[in-house]
Formats: structure tokens, sequence, C-alpha cells
């Protein structure tokens, strides 16, 4: 009896460990896949001290954009995404910064460029607030 509930414990510890592995997903812009030189890359700083951060909602603000809806690409249950590849362009990108238990949603203005990439960082800001920069890559 006691070898059954140890197995059983064990084999549901490991399906929540890994259940929590937050798996990349892709999705094709119009069911087509774009070249990376068209692309321009979101990806996190390696200059993070404490804070992870996420991508929480986006929104095309560019001029040209056909759909300005503000559309959220992470949640709390299935997490949110570190990195993004987007379409050049001006965005407003509210980002989901965390450590531990802390967490905060600052947002930005970004104009991102095709073919460049650009990293993300949250960082303590004045206040006991937190803040988040956007930079792109030299």
């Amino acid at each position: 009896m006691k070898l059954s509930v140890k197995v059983l414990t064990t084999a549901l510890m490991v399906i929540a460990i890994t259940s929590c592995a937050n798996l990349s997903t892709y999705k094709n812009y119009k069911n087509k896949k774009l070249s990376e030189d068209l692309v321009a890359k979101i990806r996190p700083s390696t200059k993070n001290s404490v804070y992870t951060p996420g991508i929480a909602s986006i929104k095309n603000t560019s001029r040209d954009a056909i759909d300005r809806q503000t559309k959220s690409v992470g949640g709390s249950m299935a997490g949110y995404p570190v990195k993004m590849n987007l379409l050049p362009g001006r965005y407003f990108i509210t980002f989901h910064c965390f450590t531990g238990n802390t967490y905060s949603f600052p947002s930005t203005e970004v104009v991102v460029e095709e073919g460049s990439t650009y990293y993300s960082r949250c960082f303590n800001a004045p206040e006991g607030k937190v803040g988040v920069e956007v930079y792109e890559v030299e």
C-alpha cells in the first residue's frame, strides 16, 4: 500500500513539474512563414537582475495597422512568452515582470524595424515601482 502511494505521488509530481514547463508555441502570420530578415525579434535581456520580462499584451499602433485591438498573448495559467517575433511597426506592449511571487505590469511603446533584434529588461524604478526597457542590439 505504501509503495503504491509513493509511486502515485512520484507520478503526479512528474506530471505537475512537466506541465509547468512552458513549451514554445508558434503561429504563422496569415498562414505564411516569414523569413528571419522580415521580422523584428524581442528577446529577454541577459542583464536582468531579479525580474523576468514576459509579454502580457500587445497592440499594433502603426499608421497602416488594420487591427488596432489590444491582444492578450499571455496569462497566469499558460504563462507569459519571454520572446516574440513582430512585423515592423509601432507597438504598445504591456510586460509581465516577475520574480517569485512579486509581479508588475509596466508598459512601453516600441518602434521595431525588420531584421533587428531587441532586448527587454525589467528593473527596479524609483518609489518601489518596476520599469521596463526595450533596446536594440547593435
